[in-house]
């Protein structure tokens, strides 16, 4: 006759002791002494600070006093806004910007190429009729002490057409390199001043000085618009009727 239990191995065959518990302390059902699993559960699934297992106590709010929705007792959530999306004194909760859609990225390209089209026309305009201006004004003395003649300046309108004809080839590198490219408005504006180099050394190559200095003021005005504006082409935000909801 074997005996269950003896002094040298207090564990029976099943691997339970005289008292039903094993050598981890822990029953047949997996609890121990005091009802709790090895994870520190009763069988109700709460811990010994009466917390369930996702953390919320029995009046269902957890040690930040949030319930399982994310509002404390009065109501709010972290951001301070209650259910109805309002927040302590009665205000709104501001409204989440709409997902552009497919016709409001149409109507933002559009009218972004229009007005980047229009502002660095107007702007190179300008410039050149300036610069023609002060040529036209400067006194044949200081070209003779500078031992240079006027710069050569194209027209207004030939500067406003060729910039805009420059804001296209922008645009349309833009829009691929949106695609293409992480890093887009950086990589775009570094493109911008490397081909305006170019520009600027091909209309000053070969002629005097005040010709070089307008090349660069032109194609400078030119390129600062285009990289401000176009890395700004996009649809608008636009916000709907929806509440704020904690996420």
């Amino acid at each position: 006759m074997t005996t269950p239990y003896d002094k040298s191995n207090p564990f029976g065959r099943d691997g339970y002791d005289i008292f039903g518990y094993d050598e981890n302390g822990l029953d047949r059902d997996g609890y121990d002494a005091d009802g709790y699993d090895q994870f520190g559960f009763d069988r109700y699934g709460r811990d010994r600070a009466g917390r369930d297992r996702d953390g919320f106590y029995l009046d269902g709010y957890n040690d930040a006093g949030f319930d399982a929705d994310g509002y404390d007792r009065a109501g709010f959530n972290r951001y301070g806004y209650d259910r109805t999306g309002h927040d302590r004194t009665g205000q709104r909760a501001p409204s989440r910007p709409a997902t552009p859609t497919a016709r409001d990225g149409a109507i933002g390209l559009l009218g972004g190429t229009v007005v980047t089209l229009t502002v660095t026309a107007i702007v190179t305009a300008v410039l050149v009729w300036l610069l023609r201006y002060m040529a036209t004004r400067t006194p044949d003395a200081v070209w003779k002490q500078i031992d240079s003649g006027p710069p050569l300046l194209p027209s207004p309108a030939t500067a406003a057409l060729c910039a805009a004809g420059f804001a296209v080839l922008a645009i349309a590198s833009y829009v691929v390199m949106t695609v293409y490219t992480p890093g887009t408005a950086t990589l775009f504006r570094l493109q911008v001043f490397l081909i305006g180099a170019c520009l600027v050394i091909a209309m000053g190559n070969g002629h005097t000085a005040p010709t070089w200095i307008a090349s660069i003021l032109i194609v400078a005005a030119a390129g600062v618009a285009i990289s401000q504006l176009v890395p700004a082409i996009g649809p608008r935000s636009q916000t709907n009727n929806l509440d704020r909801k904690d996420s």
